[in-house]
């Protein structure tokens, strides 16, 4: 068996002996023995030439492919409001009767369990430090202290220390979806409040990306510390289409505080404009009630005197009388269009602001163009001219077809107009020039149109701006990145950050995570880290709750991963890169080498999953267009070109790869599911290869949908579970025989036994040995956490997790840490969340090829001093004498276990880790007779050498210097190398002795001693 490895090792030893399969004098320190205490901060302006630019459209495509019913390639009407009205009647119940009562506890110290108190049984884990996509956003008229925020999947959350710490409000079984916020500012009715719930453009929990629908307007009586839906908005699971069409996507709330008695409120609908004189009690569509075009925004504004503006998009066809333009009333009732010719264009949006200052002078912004309207005289004004609306994400006005759109004046300046798109624009002369036009926000203005440097302490993308009423100059902003804050939005501090920010995502838990990592195996191990939408990728070090993560990685986050020594990190597209540790400084180094496989972008998905092994964590699948690629090792930095490949079936008919897992036991079994539902598997990746066999599975029964995510039993890698998204399909499939037939274990998650209905989509699915013989099995869906202790086909019981904690946030992933019963859900909407079940004794090992002849064999570590663990190896059925460290280093093949020891004297034997066929055990083989003809110009040397390699290392290789205690000591990366130039190679800042050069690439490796002697 050929395996491709480079890396550390204590190889002066072989110079001279044959080791013995376990070097047992000292004890071996794998390079995870000590928790990372930092990561480099990158500045990924430049890195990679990638341009950070938000792709929406793409994203939406993404989207729709996952979750619509592949037979007739639609969303189901409302299905939304439908799954969550399935989910209150049908799926929430008490959680005791599914648990058992009477589990062990872990290592001595009683586990927090689900079936005791739900509540305390999982917490939120952050991210404290990032907030998720905000719309809604409103300073208490009574109390500049106090500020409501609304996540557009994360729900409303409220301050009441300006931003220092925040409480979510509304429960985590009403919708999250906040695309409108509003106080009531009339004296004597300033507690009231409404949210306004339903996105049709742009929210990434949605059904559809573009269409989150919401369920109606809510009230809150109390300061917005509670909320209840106002019924005569309400729209459920059983409503017509009319019905949802009125109360689903509100895009604007807006309160006329001149009338004296009721609640005179307008709401921004599809394509209409709404008005109650009581508070949604009772309402009338006032403007566009004939329209058709019911994807257009609506926006309402109303001045201090009453006169109410409006706005309706253009852009989906609102019939043959449509209603759409820009409109004026005096009463609410009876409206006038006002629209200039100057706006007789299809437009998505049209934002409004009113002057403070002067009532009659009111504007109107698109992504095109920025209008100047005076009611004294019915006169506009064009100020199209000077609105930089370029075309480039990252400097000027760019409004992404709507998604990001918004309009103020200042309140004490009618010459300072703020303009927000992807970026803040502040004009000091009303936009009557170009000249005093400044980018304050959103990316920095730096005048290169391939880069977008985000801007200091802020985030792009625009959705809301509020100013203080003590100070106007002090002001608020909601964005992608959440709730951000300047005490000066006047201020020209630079050329390129004029304005001083600071993020109030102070516990503002509204991160909308695509996917997540956490390692797998080492107890109290706190690395968490995941990809959130248009924040990029972060990670938290100590896990604590409260505790800020650090951004590694740009971009729309994707897939990461963590395995014994690196940090995978990947954006939008299958572009991927890592962090690795470095032993000396006890930190993840950033790796500056693109890892993606291919320059071709099309080959991947929007979010596109690649895999480590999850016992030989050095290798590592990576899924793409009717193919998956492969690296046997990871540390060689393959780039695009040095993967292996194998491609699907011609008559699978060249789909994506949208889901891949791996065996633990036994090692080496790869399963791959696809977007049109085909499932394969490869019997044995140890030796990938070109050749290697592909083999379709039976699909019979199967849907023809989105395969989402993919489990593997870790105990038996015949046992598998796939997890089908897309609505109105039998969603959970399970296989004991290693996918030669399926059954349905969807049991009640299915509203109708043929997978019709308003049962959710199911996002992620894994299995968590419990060390009893049996398993909790997970699955991640669009209305939460699930979980069932025994699958039994149709009659499965699937019981929601932790309802009154995570509720009804969409679930993205699953990771789950056997050892402690650790489980994690990643949230699209209020972050991550973690959970600890009950378990046995469960152990894992895993290994890395040092050397052909050469493995680190690694067990559970514990991080956690109440819970030591002991260790004993065992080689072919017999333990080694001595062996009894987490990590040992073997030269002998054979099959390999760990019998891990907890603190109550249980023992319990690991996962089988294969070695029989897999090492050189020639030392001249593995060390000397690689390759023969390196040429060194002086050896020994007082530490100066100049080698020269041979054509194997053509192009380029990555070079290791260890020193005699085993240490590296030099990493380098030689890059387009040609034969016979000299590779100058320069120890002078090391001691004295003998020092292990090793070299490596995808086509071949090689090892050669220098000596180093100053006298």
């Amino acid at each position: 068996m050929k395996k491709i490895c480079t890396g550390i090792f204590l190889a002066f030893l072989l110079l001279f002996m044959a080791l013995p399969v376990w070097k047992g004098k000292e004890p071996f320190r794998p390079k995870h023995a000590e928790l990372p205490s930092d990561v480099e901060v990158i500045d990924f302006t430049n890195k990679f030439n990638l341009e950070e630019n938000e792709n929406s459209k793409d994203r939406i495509a993404f989207e729709f492919a996952e979750l619509a019913n592949p037979v007739t390639g639609r969303l189901p009407e409302n299905i939304k409001g439908r799954e969550l009205t399935f989910a209150a009647k049908s799926l929430r119940r008490n959680l005791r009767q599914n648990v058992r009562g009477a589990a062990p506890t872990v290592f001595g110290r009683s586990a927090v369990s689900i079936n005791t108190d739900p509540v305390r049984s999982f917490q939120n884990v952050g991210p404290f430090n990032v907030g998720g996509r905000t719309r809604g956003l409103v300073l208490d008229v009574n109390n500049e202290n106090v500020i409501l925020a609304g996540g557009v999947s994360g729900g409303v959350w409220r301050s009441t220390d300006q931003g220092a710490s925040w409480t979510r409000t509304s429960e985590v079984q009403q919708h999250p979806s906040v695309t409108a916020l509003i106080q009531d500012r009339r004296s004597g009715r300033t507690n009231e409040w409404f949210y306004a719930t339903g996105e049709r453009f742009g929210n990434s929990a949605s059904e559809v990306g573009a269409v989150y629908r919401g369920n109606g307007i809510y009230k809150s009586m109390d300061g917005g510390v509670s909320w209840e839906v106002i019924a005569s908005t309400f729209v459920n699971g059983a409503a017509g289409i009319v019905e949802g069409h009125t109360f689903s996507f509100i895009d604007d709330l807006a309160i006329d505080h001149t009338n004296p008695t009721g609640t005179e409120i307008y709401a921004g609908a599809s394509s209409r404009i709404i008005r109650s004189e009581d508070g949604f009690e009772t309402y009338q569509v006032v403007l566009g009630e004939t329209n058709t075009g019911l994807g257009n925004y609506s926006q309402v504004e109303i001045t201090s005197s009453g006169k109410v503006f409006a706005t309706i998009g253009s852009t989906n066809f609102n019939g043959g009388q449509p209603e759409d333009g820009v409109f004026m009333s005096d009463d609410g009732i009876t409206w006038t269009s006002i629209t200039p010719p100057e706006l007789q264009i299809s437009t998505e949006r049209i934002e409004i602001a009113i002057d403070p200052s002067d009532e009659n002078i009111i504007y109107f912004v698109t992504g095109e163009e920025l209008m100047r309207f005076n009611d004294s005289d019915d006169s506009w004004t064009d100020l199209t001219e000077h609105l930089p609306a370029n075309g480039d994400q990252g400097e000027g006005h760019h409004h992404q077809d709507g998604y990001n759109l918004m309009l103020t004046v200042h309140p004490s300046d009618p010459n300072i107009l703020f303009v927000g798109g992807t970026n803040l624009l502040r004009s000091t002369d009303g936009f009557s020039s170009g000249d005093n036009i400044v980018q304050i926000g959103g990316y920095e203005a730096d005048g290169d149109p391939d880069q977008f440097s985000p801007y200091v302490n802020h985030h792009p993308d625009l959705h809301n701006v509020v100013f203080f009423p003590s100070d106007p100059n002090k002001m608020l902003t909601a964005s992608d990145g959440g709730v951000h804050l300047t005490s000066d939005n006047l201020s020209n501090n630079s050329t390129a950050v004029p304005v001083d920010w600071e993020s109030l995502n102070n516990g503002f838990l509204t991160g909308q995570f695509y996917m997540g990592a956490i390692h797998h195996y080492d107890i109290g191990n706190p690395l968490i880290m995941g990809g959130m939408q248009d924040n990029g990728t972060h990670i938290s070090l100590s896990g604590e709750a409260d505790g800020d993560w650090q951004l590694i990685g740009p971009g729309d986050g994707t897939f990461s991963g963590i395995s014994y020594n690196t940090l995978f990190v990947s954006l939008q597209r299958g572009v991927m890169f890592k962090y690795v540790v470095n032993e000396l400084t006890n930190t993840y180094e950033f790796v500056d080498v693109l890892l993606r496989p291919s320059d071709d972008e099309d080959e991947f998905l929007f979010s596109n999953p690649y895999i480590f092994n999850p016992v030989n964590q050095d290798q590592v699948f990576f899924a793409a267009r009717g193919r998956i690629y492969v690296t046997n090792d990871i540390r060689l930095n393959p780039e695009a070109g040095d993967w292996v490949s194998i491609n699907l079936p011609s008559s699978a008919g060249n789909p994506f790869v949208s889901a891949l897992a791996a065996s633990t036991q036994p090692e080496g079994v790869l399963y791959v599911g696809t977007r049109n539902g085909k499932v394969f598997k490869v019997e044995d990746v140890r030796d990938f290869s070109p050749s290697t066999p592909l083999i379709e599975l039976n699909t019979n029964g199967l849907p023809e949908g989105n395969i989402r995510s993919i489990a593997v039993d870790p105990e038996n890698s015949d046992k598998v579970i796939l997890a089908y998204s897309n609505y109105e399909v039998i969603s959970l499939w399970y296989s004991e025989n290693g996918g030669d037939s399926w059954a349905s274990i969807s049991g009640n998650l299915e509203e109708n036994a043929d997978g019709s209905g308003a049962g959710p989509s199911t996002r992620s699915v894994s299995i968590m040995p419990n060390g009893q013989g049996g398993s909790y099995y997970f699955v991640g869906t669009s209305v939460g956490l699930f979980m069932a202790t025994a699958l039994d086909g149709d009659n499965t019981d699937w019981v929601q997790q932790s309802p009154d904690v995570i509720g009804n946030s969409v679930v993205n992933d699953i990771k789950t840490r056997p050892i402690e019963g650790l489980v994690v859900a990643f949230t699209h909407g209020n972050g991550a969340f973690s959970g600890q079940y009950e378990v046995d004794l469960v152990p894992n090992i895993n290994y890395t090829f040092q050397n052909e002849d050469q493995v680190t064999l690694r067990a559970n570590a514990s991080f956690d001093q109440e819970l030591p663990l002991g260790y004993q190896w065992v080689r072919d059925g017999e333990d080694i004498p001595g062996a009894n460290t987490f990590g040992i280093i073997v030269t002998e093949g054979g099959v390999f276990q760990a019998r891990v020891t907890d603190n109550q004297g249980n023992s319990v034997l690991s996962n089988e880790i294969d070695l029989t066929d897999a090492l050189v055990t020639s030392i001249d083989n593995g060390l000397l007779n690689q390759v023969k003809d390196i040429i060194v110009d002086a050896n020994p040397s007082q530490g100066v050498y100049n080698l020269v390699f041979p054509a194997q290392f053509s192009g380029g290789f990555e070079l290791f210097v260890i020193d005699s205690n085993g240490r590296q000591v030099v990493k380098r990366v030689v890059n387009r190398y040609a034969t016979s130039e000299q590779v100058r190679l320069d120890l002078t800042a090391f001691p004295d002795g003998l020092y292990i050069v090793n070299v490596a690439n995808l086509k071949s490796r090689a090892t050669v001693k220098l000596l180093k002697q100053s006298n």
